[in-house]
This record gives structure tokens, sequence and C-alpha cells, in this order.
């Protein structure tokens, strides 16, 4: 998660743990491989500062702003 065009590191948490990077443009599938989540049984969502969850979908970009927080949720898993 770097791109040397973006000079300024980005914090932002995910599940309350802390990280950083340079690359303020990410996939919800590439963020949840970087914090080691399978992308088929995770989705990505973000607190928004109204309180409310937005869930990401696959093929939307995350633009990530400093102090960002975003949460993992389990996905449903159907009952055979």
């Amino acid at each position: 998660m770097h791109d040397a065009n973006n000079a300024s590191p980005i914090n932002f948490t995910i599940d309350g743990q802390s990280f950083t990077t340079d690359d303020a443009t990410q996939s919800p599938a590439s963020l949840l491989a970087f914090v080691g989540f399978d992308t088929a049984s995770y989705d990505l969502m973000q607190m928004l500062p109204d309180g409310k969850p937005r869930k990401f979908q696959e093929g939307q970009t995350v633009h990530i702003e400093n102090g960002e927080e975003f949460l993992t949720v389990r996905k449903e898993a159907s009952v055979a």
C-alpha cells in the first residue's frame, strides 16, 4: 500500500487497530487483505461521522482520509 506520488502518510483504523498508508485510494478487498482478512468471508465497513455504518461493495473504491475508522464484518454463512 504505497504510492510514491502521495508523500503524506494517512493514519486510519480497522477494528480499532491503527494502520498507515501512502495510498489514499484502495479497494475494499485490498484493505481487508492488508489486515489479514479473507475477502470471501468478510466485508469492509466505515463508521461515518453521524455514527451510521457504510458497507463497501466489491468493485467500489475506498478513499481513505486521515483518522477514518473502518470495521470488518463477517459475511453471513448459508446453512445447509
